[in-house]
């Protein structure tokens, strides 16, 4: 069963962000990066495409990490409030 709790996953996001804007050094980052990409995995499809613009893959792809976590954490938040 996929995730589709916006907060949850909006929460789960944003300690990835802190961990990510903490990290030491270039594989510390990509570690992240990757596990991002697998939880991402686990979105519900209607907010996976939400959060991509609607392109079911792609999300949080190296060289568009930083922008999409930015643009989800956003997305989600609005939503949130």
């Amino acid at each position: 069963m996929k995730m589709n709790n916006r907060e949850e996953i909006y929460s789960y996001l944003k300690q990835y962000d802190r961990e990510y804007s903490l990290a030491k050094n270039s594989e510390e980052r990509d570690r992240i990066e990757n596990n991002v990409r697998n939880f991402a995995e686990g979105i519900d499809d209607e907010i996976y495409l939400e959060l991509n613009n609607n392109a079911a893959s792609g999300l949080f792809a190296p060289g568009f990490f930083e922008s999409d976590m930015d643009k989800s954490l956003r997305l989600l938040q609005n939503v949130k409030l």
